[in-house]
């Protein structure tokens, strides 16, 4: 519902299962991350800032600081924090993210090029750090190459479309 735009229907469902889930951290932690992303798209950047970050509460508790949900949150506060302009916040998340990602998945796993995008993006685009966003985003599509290939369109994906 939340992706066709019915967010407030897409609430009213993240609500009940919350109700339904009682304490079952697992699935708590999910409809946690699920508000976050309602609230994010309906542009309530501090909601969803606080459904993050409960999230990532429950998933620390649950597996410890190096699991690919754990990255998510990060990755999710992150976003978060990119949004509302604090720059040097959500830097610190991305890379909390990428840690986890490259110690779990590999330095040639797809997500870390998107992850070494986002970065690009983030300290060329609001920091003005040309030279360092080139040599992030030069990352990705050499990662792109090991994992699908050389003329997999993937190669070319970059943060928010195509190069």
């Amino acid at each position: 519902m939340r992706e066709f735009g019915f967010h407030d229907e897409a609430l009213a469902n993240a609500q009940e299962c919350l109700n339904l889930v009682g304490n079952d951290m697992v699935m708590k932690s999910k409809v946690f991350f699920t508000l976050a992303e309602i609230y994010d798209a309906k542009g309530e950047m501090d909601l969803s800032l606080q459904y993050h970050e409960k999230s990532l509460t429950e998933r620390l508790l649950i597996t410890g600081d190096t699991n690919d949900d754990v990255a998510n949150s990060y990755h999710g506060i992150a976003m978060i924090f990119d949004q509302m302009g604090k720059v040097d916040k959500a830097l610190e998340y991305y890379e909390k993210s990428l840690a986890i990602i490259l110690e779990t998945l590999g330095e040639d796993h797809p997500d870390v090029a998107q992850s070494y995008n986002e970065f690009g993006k983030l300290v060329g685009e609001t920091k003005g750090d040309t030279d360092k966003a080139l040599e992030y985003h030069a990352k990705a599509p050499e990662i792109r190459r090991k994992a699908f290939g050389e003329h997999h369109p993937k190669v070319s994906e970059q943060h928010g479309g195509q190069l």
